[in-house]
């Protein structure tokens, strides 16, 4: 939630339509913080309601 809060998400989810979960994108933060010198942001609580939800396919889209 740190990255996406931060506005860095398209550092790990460069395909912005791709709806990788809040846990992949922080994985794979972690991952450049170990490799690419990435800043470890500090730990924030979960908000109550998705900023941006993401979705798994187009069909999932049209679903909600």
């Amino acid at each position: 939630m740190a990255v996406q809060v931060a506005g860095l998400r398209q550092h790990v989810d460069p395909h912005w339509n791709r709806g990788l979960s809040y846990l992949k994108i922080g994985l794979r933060w972690l991952k450049g913080v170990i490799y690419k010198g990435r800043q470890l942001l500090s730990p924030i609580p979960l908000l109550p309601k998705d900023q941006e939800p993401c979705f798994a396919s187009n069909k999932a889209r049209q679903d909600i």
